[in-house]
């Protein structure tokens, strides 16, 4: 049986927040990218405990929509 084929630029693996902001970096500058990903949805857990500043600042210069990334972000206290 033949394995399937997709041509892509840029084979990321991982759609956490690194991983998805790769992708959209390489669309904005006409690359093609795939994500690979091991799960179905999204996480349950946060894997990371904090989004420092400049991540905010790179998603900012980048377009991305801040409101729903803030209206989903627990306190420190929150957090645990």
């Amino acid at each position: 049986m033949a394995s399937p084929s997709t041509d892509v630029d840029v084979v990321i693996v991982g759609g956490g927040p690194t991983g998805l902001t790769a992708a959209h970096l390489c669309r904005t500058v006409g690359l093609s990218a795939i994500v690979l990903e091991q799960r179905v949805g999204p996480q349950r857990s946060p894997a990371a405990h904090a989004i420092n500043a400049r991540t905010f600042e790179i998603w900012r210069q980048a377009g991305l929509e801040m409101g729903p990334v803030l209206a989903a972000a627990l306190s420190p206290d929150e957090a645990g």
